[in-house]
């Protein structure tokens, strides 16, 4: 059965420095634990860092470039290029530009709970 999602589904959730908005749940996708979501990150602010113990994060860039950081690693990003963070990997994002940031993030074994900020 054909899915379509207009692109005014979904509200958007405002967060420090970025929001983000659902554009398909578990059920529009019929897999458990799945999420596919677009995030936005203000310039000049990031996201800050945090890790997920089970949940594997697919970083799609559409707009701008920032840096993701993985671990110790810094990633320039820019559209078109993807990235897949695994769990427990400490990440965060970057975005030094005076454009806004905007990805899409392909979520899997997503539990409610599973977001840890570093201090």
């Amino acid at each position: 059965m054909v899915k379509y999602s207009k692109s005014n589904k979904g509200k958007w959730t405002q967060c420090e420095g970025y929001k983000k908005k659902i554009i398909l749940d578990e059920n529009d996708l019929n897999c458990k634990g799945t999420l596919f979501q677009i995030i936005k990150i203000n310039p000049r602010t990031e996201i800050k860092p945090h890790f997920h113990k089970k949940m594997t994060e697919v970083f799609f860039i559409l707009k701008g470039n920032a840096i993701i950081f993985i671990e110790r690693k810094n990633y320039r990003l820019k559209p078109g290029d993807t990235l897949v963070c695994h769990p427990n990997e400490i990440h965060g994002a970057k975005n030094s530009s005076n454009e806004e940031f905007e990805y899409i993030v392909f979520k899997t074994n997503v539990e409610k709970g599973d977001n840890f900020w570093k201090k």
